[in-house]
């Protein structure tokens, strides 16, 4: 049995990173999370291919599993000297370390602080909030991440979100999770929480008015938020099948070939507008669509949810049942300055644990500029957005889509620009943005 309140009283402000590791560390690896001595490598390097400066990254801890093939750690721990102003850099390179050594976890901490992140395709997120290190709640918070290591979360849980109409968030929303279920075989789960439901045509359903679920959307809500349980996400989802039909090519068949490919859709119901009229009720009702997907979060790889651009309630729920929320944005002032205010209105610590003490917001990642380019002018036009989003401290990404003619068609398809026309630019473009953002390359 470990004595945590020794150990806590052995290192207090201003401890060395090598006494923390020899005092804490050593021992919140063994005998904390059970791993065994020839289960851990001690500054074993990695090689960075991403950057030729850093040819070699090199955690505290690599933490691996008999079970596997050792090519990859479980968890990475990257721990600094008993400092809160060094938490951050911890964090900061537990990721980089996570995506160079493909390790499922990265775990950092400072002796006083302490945070759990999981890989997801290229994608680290967050699995735990920033715990605040004690000896009386060192034992709950073993005991949890224990549990998250021995079961990851297999679904990364998506939001796109714009303020303004009319920028493609939901075509966006139905073709990214188009393209991850053909060219990566995943199992895409795509919530419509949008008042509009243009989703529900995108993905061949009635409209929203027109679509009569057997239990709609407010039930399904009420029943998450009272904690009753009788609604199962089973109950609303939709299995939807789509043929890709791919032009003959040299050598093939007569009419070229065709391949059946799968979504999962939550259609929108018309029950939806009254969560807007009666508005946030409390805790339970802003956590009630994180409660409702929980569950399918064993189930699916990706889960979209293609968000309302009001706020309260409909984007803070969704923000709480999401891991990364990715602003969908033209070149438009307006756009770039409400990615801002997600920084810094919508999506803070404070703001979220006024109904949950241990949340977090989801971490914004990156934004799509989706604008018609022409020639030059387009090439300003995302100049310019990437310079505000550098002046508002937003880190940026190299997503751009441009819009084609093809991709607006594709609403009225009953089914996404990419199942409809696999040999389109359009398609490509979005081919190649899903990969760009969701997908390992190092793999």
């Amino acid at each position: 049995m470990v004595d945590w309140q020794a150990i806590f009283d052995e290192i207090p402000v201003g401890t060395s990173e090598a006494d923390l590791d020899k005092l804490f560390t050593s021992a919140l690896l063994y005998e904390g999370l059970g791993f065994k001595k020839t289960e851990v490598s001690k500054s074993k390097g990695f090689r960075n291919r991403n950057n030729s400066k850093k040819k070699n990254i090199i955690p505290d801890y690599a933490c691996y599993r008999k079970s596997d093939s050792f090519s990859h750690p479980i968890l990475v721990v990257e721990h600094k000297s008993v400092n809160k102003n060094l938490i951050g850099q911890a964090i900061q390179e537990v990721r980089e370390q996570m995506a160079v050594s493909s390790a499922q976890f990265g775990l950092a901490t400072n002796g006083l602080q302490l945070q759990l992140w999981q890989r997801h395709g290229a994608i680290s997120v967050l699995r735990t909030p920033l715990y605040n290190l004690s000896a009386s709640n060192i034992e709950q918070i073993l005991s949890e991440i224990r549990a998250r290591l021995e079961s990851p979360r297999r679904a990364l849980t998506a939001m796109f979100w714009a303020k303004k109409g009319g920028v493609g968030k939901t075509t966006m929303t139905a073709n990214l999770g188009a393209a991850l279920a053909q060219e990566q075989d995943a199992k895409v789960l795509l919530v419509n929480f949008d008042l509009q439901g243009d989703l529900n045509t995108l993905t061949g359903f009635p409209q929203m008015w027109d679509y009569t679920p057997p239990v709609t959307m407010q039930e399904a809500l009420d029943d998450a938020a009272t904690g009753v349980g009788e609604v199962r996400p089973d109950h609303l989802i939709r299995e939807q099948s789509f043929e890709v039909r791919r032009s003959r090519l040299p050598g093939q068949a007569l009419f070229g070939s065709s391949q059946i490919y799968k979504l999962y859709v939550i259609p929108g119901d018309e029950s939806i507008k009254s969560v807007e009229r009666r508005g946030p009720e409390g805790t339970a009702q802003m956590t009630a669509l994180q409660d409702l997907l929980e569950e399918a979060c064993g189930h699916y790889d990706y889960i979209f949810i293609d968000a309302s651009p009001s706020w309260i309630p409909f984007g803070k729920m969704a923000a709480h049942a999401s891991d990364i929320l990715i602003p969908v944005i033209d070149d438009s002032k307006f756009a770039v300055e409400a990615v801002k205010d997600l920084r810094t209105r919508y999506l803070t610590s404070e703001e979220f644990q006024e109904e949950d003490e241990t949340s977090e917001p989801p971490m914004v990642y990156g934004c799509i500029v989706n604008c018609l380019f022409q020639g030059e002018t387009g090439e300003n036009s995302v100049k310019r957005v990437r310079e505000q989003l550098e002046e508002f401290d937003i880190e940026w990404r190299d997503w751009v889509m441009g819009r084609y003619a093809e991709t607006v068609k594709s609403i009225d398809a009953q089914k996404p620009v990419v199942f409809k026309s696999p040999n389109n630019k359009a398609t490509k473009n979005f081919l190649s943005l899903a990969n760009s953002i969701f997908v390992d390359s190092s793999k």
